[in-house]
């Protein structure tokens, strides 16, 4: 849960699936022409906790990583 809380600190949600097709030989969005590639990240799957629980661990994630956000 550390992990996705510090990660939407930055604005980066690991808890949705983001993949995109890029053109293999430029590395650019693809455009339907060229060979294509997969790329991006399959999502983590976090168990249920209670709303006090998340409420406790956002206050902990804030306390330890809101100094290296500024």
């Amino acid at each position: 849960m550390v992990l996705v809380l510090f990660c939407k600190l930055y604005d980066f949600d690991v808890t949705n699936d983001e993949h995109v097709a890029i053109n293999a030989d430029t590395g650019e969005e693809y455009d339907g022409y060229g060979p294509v590639s997969v790329a991006g990240y399959s999502s983590i799957l976090m168990p249920e906790i209670s709303e006090s629980s998340k409420l406790e661990m956002q206050k902990v994630v804030t306390s330890l990583f809101s100094k290296s956000i500024k």
